[in-house]
């Protein structure tokens, strides 16, 4: 008799047998919560965690050497899942590596990208240039130690999936790659 099926992924080999996808890498979770809003790759740079993400950098850029201009987005279903510490992190060790990075800080519900660069929390950003209020270079910040552009969420909006479907959403997206 069978009770339930276990369908939890269990390790990196489980992706590849259920999906038919291969990995960039691995990241084991970083077990100090008050660490959770650091970028490893630049306060850390000789760290495991560090080399994990210099290691995932390599196989990204090889796998995308001929996109261009490269366009990604990083997701999940739900909060804490490591969204903004893979993206923080990646952004940083690619910028390392010469790369031109900005990340968009697209969470217009609960943001945390400018927290993790020492952004301050009403600076420009997205929603600002999507609505119209603000110029693209106001809603960029440089950051000073590891080179990557961010542009973090902005003003908190009333209805973040309108402005997100919109077509001046599209237009700054275009915007973006084309520099």
């Amino acid at each position: 008799m069978l009770s339930g099926f276990n369908d939890t992924i269990k390790d990196v080999e489980n992706i590849y047998n259920h999906f038919g996808v291969p990995t960039l890498g691995n990241i084991f979770r970083w077990g100090n919560k008050n660490d959770e809003h650091e970028v490893f790759t630049h306060t850390d740079p000789s760290s495991s965690y560090s080399e994990s993400f210099r290691h995932i950098r390599a196989n990204f850029q090889f796998a995308t050497a001929t996109k261009q201009p490269p366009l990604y987005l990083i997701t999940s279903p739900g909060p804490g899942e490591g969204k903004s510490t893979i993206i923080s992190n990646l952004g940083a060790s690619l910028a390392q590596n010469g790369k031109k990075v900005i990340i968009i800080d697209a969470d217009l519900r609960k943001p945390s990208i400018a927290k993790r660069f020492d952004i301050p929390v009403f600076h420009p950003g997205l929603s600002n240039l999507i609505i119209g209020t603000e110029q693209f270079s106001e809603c960029v910040h440089v950051d000073g130690q590891s080179g990557v552009a961010i542009m973090p969420s902005g003003q908190i909006p009333g209805s973040p999936l309108e402005l997100l479907s919109s077509s001046r959403f599209n237009e700054v997206l275009d915007v973006l790659k084309s520099k």
